[in-house]
C-alpha cells in the first residue's frame, strides 16, 4: 500500500441522489483507494423485491434483495467500501452492510497496508439527558469505552481511522433541533487525544448541521461528513489525502435541478413533473417551453435558463455592469444570537486607512457600551458601509440594537448591501450565491471552515458564556475577519472580470 492514501467519505443519506453519488465517482479521474459510510438510513442503499405474505396476501414483504448499491459503490474505488450503522438504524440492517470489498467494521475492523479501519455504529445514550439519547441503535459511554479498548488491542503497529456515526465530544457535534447541546461521545474524544498519533483520521455523521466541516484533535483530523436531510439539500462528499506527514481535506457537494440557485421547493418539484431533473435537461430547454412546463413568466425563465447555463458550462456569467466600491469605504460584518435580540460582534474594515477593527460584547450586559464604542468609532467617517446578507440584516440589526438602548443611528453613514446587486450582475456556477460560496469558488481560505454564522452565534452562547475560553472566542473572532476581507476580495475580482470581459447576456 502506497504512503498516499485517497479517501472519499459521506454519511447521512437520508434523501439524497445515490445515483448522482455513483456518478461523481464513475467521473473521478482515478479511483479513490477507500469510501467511508458513516451511518443512517443504510436500507436505502439496498433494493428487495417484495412478495405477499403467506399468511396475509394483504401484507407486502421483503424478499431476495435484488440490488445492492454499496457493493456497486464499492467497485468505484480500489479497496471497496467501509460502512457502519447510524443511531437511526435498526440493529437489523447490520446484514445489509454486506458484498464483495464491503466491509461491515462494527466488529471486524477493516486492515490494509499500514492502515485499519475501526467502526463504530449508532450514538451515545445519556440517561442523564434524553435528548442525547435518541434512535435505535445507542450505547453508553462505558460500552464505547470498552470497545475502543478491545479494538487497539486487536490491532496493533497499525495507523487507526476511526469511522464514526457520532463525533467526539464537543468537537463538529453541536446541534440544535432538538435543544442547543453536545451530543457527541466523551469516551471517543478521550482515546482520540490519548492516541493521537496513532490516529490520522476520524470520519463521523450525525449532526446533519456541522456536515461539510472539518477540524481537529491535536494530530488527528476530525471530518463530520454528514448531509442535511431536508428534500433538495446536496449530497456531501469529503475527498481526503492522506499522505505520510500531511492531510489534506476538500469538499463538494452534489446537486441535481436543484443546485440552480433561485429553485426551492416548490420550483423542484415543478421541474420534477415536467421531467426536468438535470442541468443537462434544463440547459436544452427554450424561454417559451420553460414558461409552459412550470408556469412561470419569460423573465423568471430566463434566469433559471442563465444560471443552468452557468452551471452546465462552469462558468460565470456577467449580466450586467455592478456598482464600483468608494476608496473610503468600511466593510462591516456583525455576529448576532439566533434571535437578533443581541448583537456581541462588530468587525469594521477601512479600506482607505487599512484599519480593522473589532468590537466585541464578552457578556451579553456589554452590548450597550460596545455599541456606543462603535457609535464612536463611526464619528466623523462619511464613506459608504458595506455589508452583504441580501437583506440588510447588519443594518437592520444594528440600527434596531441601537434603538433599544435608545442610542441615535441618524449619523451614520449610508449602508450599502452588495449581495442584491452582486446576484442581479452575475450568474455564478453555484447552488448558493452567499459570500462564502463566492468567495471560496474564487480562492478566499477561510481559517474554519467548521463554523458557520448560526454556529459562531450557538458557540458564543452555548459554549463561550460557560467556559470564557480564549482559543473560542480567537477562532470566532478569525470567522468574523475572514467573513469581512472577503466581501472586497470578491468585489475586487468580479470588478476585474466586468472590465476585461464585460459581454452581457
Amino acid at each position: 500500500m502506497s504512503s498516499k492514501l485517497r479517501i472519499i467519505a459521506f454519511s447521512d443519506y437520508r434523501v439524497q441522489d445515490i445515483d448522482l453519488l455513483m456518478d461523481f465517482l464513475q467521473k473521478m479521474e482515478e479511483k479513490p483507494d477507500l469510501i467511508l459510510y458513516a451511518g443512517d438510513d443504510i436500507d436505502r442503499f439496498v433494493e428487495h423485491k417484495m412478495v405477499f405474505s403467506s399468511k396475509d396476501p394483504r401484507i407486502m414483504k421483503r424478499g431476495k434483495m435484488i440490488r445492492n448499491r454499496f457493493e456497486e459503490i464499492a467497485t468505484l474505488s480500489k479497496l471497496g467500501l467501509c460502512a457502519v450503522i447510524g443511531n437511526d438504524d435498526f440493529p437489523t440492517v447490520r446484514e445489509y452492510i454486506q458484498g464483495k470489498n464491503v466491509h461491515s467494521v462494527q466488529k471486524d475492523p477493516f486492515v490494509f497496508g499500514d492502515y485499519v479501519v475501526i467502526g463504530i455504529e449508532g450514538a451515545i445514550d445519556d440517561p442523564k439527558d434524553k435528548s442525547i439519547g435518541i434512535g435505535f441503535t445507542l450505547y453508553s459511554e462505558s460500552t464505547l469505552k470498552k470497545h475502543l479498548a478491545n479494538m487497539k488491542k486487536k490491532i496493533k503497529n497499525k495507523k487507526m481511522i476511526i469511522l464514526s456515526h457520532s463525533p467526539p465530544r464537543n468537537t463538529l457535534d453541536l446541534a440544535y433541533r432538538f435543544g442547543i447541546r453536545n451530543i457527541g461521545s466523551k469516551a471517543l474524544k478521550e482515546f482520540i487525544e490519548k492516541n493521537q498519533n496513532d490516529i490520522p483520521l476520524v470520519v463521523c455523521g450525525h449532526v446533519h448541521l456541522q456536515g461539510g466541516k472539518n477540524t481537529t484533535i491535536g494530530k488527528t483530523s476530525i471530518v463530520n461528513a454528514a448531509s442535511h436531510d431536508n428534500l433538495g439539500e446536496p449530497g456531501r462528499i469529503a475527498i481526503i489525502d492522506i499522505s505520510e506527514n500531511n492531510i489534506k481535506i476538500g469538499w463538494h457537494e452534489m446537486y441535481g435541478i436543484e443546485g440552480i440557485f433561485g429553485i426551492g421547493p416548490v420550483t423542484y418539484q415543478k421541474f420534477k413533473e415536467a421531467g426536468i431533473m438535470t442541468v443537462d435537461k434544463l440547459h436544452g430547454v427554450s424561454v417559451e417551453e420553460l414558461c409552459k412546463y412550470i408556469k412561470c413568466n419569460p423573465n423568471v425563465a430566463s434566469k433559471f435558463l442563465i444560471r443552468a447555463k452557468a452551471s452546465y458550462e462552469k462558468k460565470i456569467i456577467i449580466l450586467e455592469r455592478m456598482i464600483s466600491i468608494e476608496d473610503d469605504s468600511a466593510f462591516l460584518d456583525i455576529e448576532t444570537d439566533l434571535a437578533q435580540k443581541l448583537v456581541w460582534l462588530i468587525g469594521i474594515y477601512f479600506r482607505k486607512t487599512n484599519e480593522f477593527v473589532q468590537l466585541v460584547a464578552h457578556e451579553p450586559s456589554q452590548e450597550k457600551s460596545m455599541l456606543k464604542e462603535f457609535l464612536n468609532k463611526m464619528r466623523g467617517f462619511k464613506g459608504k458601509i458595506y455589508t452583504f446578507s441580501g437583506t440588510r440584516f447588519d443594518e437592520r440589526v444594528i440600527k434596531n440594537r441601537l434603538g433599544y438602548h435608545k442610542m441615535d443611528s441618524t449619523n451614520l453613514s449610508e449602508f450599502v448591501d452588495l449581495a442584491g446587486y452582486i446576484q442581479r450582475s452575475f450568474a455564478f456556477p453555484l447552488k448558493s450565491y452567499g459570500l462564502k460560496s463566492i468567495a471560496s469558488y474564487f480562492g478566499y481560505n477561510y481559517r474554519h471552515q467548521d463554523l458557520s454564522g448560526m454556529t459562531v452565534a450557538l458557540e458564543y452562547l452555548h459554549n463561550y458564556q460557560k467556559t470564557k475560553d480564549k482559543k473560542l472566542m480567537k477562532k470566532l473572532l478569525e470567522y468574523n475577519e475572514d467573513d469581512i476581507y472577503s466581501l472586497p476580495w470578491i468585489m475586487e475580482k468580479l470588478s476585474l472580470m466586468i472590465k476585461d470581459k464585460f459581454h452581457p447576456v
